[in-house]
């Protein structure tokens, strides 16, 4: 009879080495699904699925494989039309002159304002005094336009306001001017006048 005999060296070798085993083991267990994204399976009759980290499969079962990520589905629908959004800001120029002189027979500027190349909204207002004890009529326009003759009661003071459309190709200075329909001998002062500009996409559909 033999008498085999290990030492602590021998022990401590056969120790490292289960560790080893067991580390690669638990490396490779930890390979599911594969790098490709496969995962490997084994089905037996019965329709009992185990999912291994390698083939072959055991005797008796069938190998069966699937990828971690299926398929890319089909494109969805269209979805409903949002809802319109507010309307974006318009550009707004504003001009303001405090003046004091009297009216004429010819157009006198009372306030202007300059505008880049654009479409325009002007709305005007001019301050406009009758000293005289007679009904005096006078004109304004803005810009290129002219307005219909109006009458100013004796020692009568008005906001007059009227609004003209712009359609200029380049920068120009816009005045809104005003003038006594009577002649030079004028009772009608006017102190002052404000200007302001929206810019718009058309005018009257131009």
């Amino acid at each position: 009879m033999h008498e085999y005999r290990t030492n602590r060296r021998t022990w401590t070798r056969i120790g490292l080495s289960l560790l080893a085993v067991g580390v690669v083991g638990g490396l490779a267990y930890a390979a599911i699904p594969g790098a490709n994204g496969v995962i490997q399976g084994c089905y037996d009759n019965g329709g009992n699925l185990k999912v291994v980290n390698g083939l072959p499969c055991p005797k008796g079962t069938a190998p069966l494989q699937w990828n971690q990520q299926g398929v890319k589905g089909d494109k969805g629908d269209t979805g409903a039309t949002g809802a319109q959004g507010p309307a974006g800001q318009r550009e707004v120029f504003f001009s303001e002159k405090i003046t004091n002189f009297d009216l004429d027979n010819n157009f006198n500027t009372v306030v202007s304002i300059f505008l880049p190349a654009g479409r325009y909204v002007v709305e005007g207002a001019i301050e406009l005094h009758n000293n005289t004890n007679t009904v005096r009529p006078f004109v304004c326009k803005i810009g290129s336009g002219v307005s219909l003759v109006h009458f100013l009661p004796p020692f009568h003071a008005v906001s007059f306001r009227m609004t003209s459309a712009i359609n200029e190709l380049d920068f120009v200075d816009v005045p809104f001017q005003c003038a006594d329909s009577l002649g030079n001998n004028s009772g009608i002062v006017a102190t002052g006048g404000t200007l302001l500009a929206t810019k718009v996409d058309s005018i009257n559909g131009g």
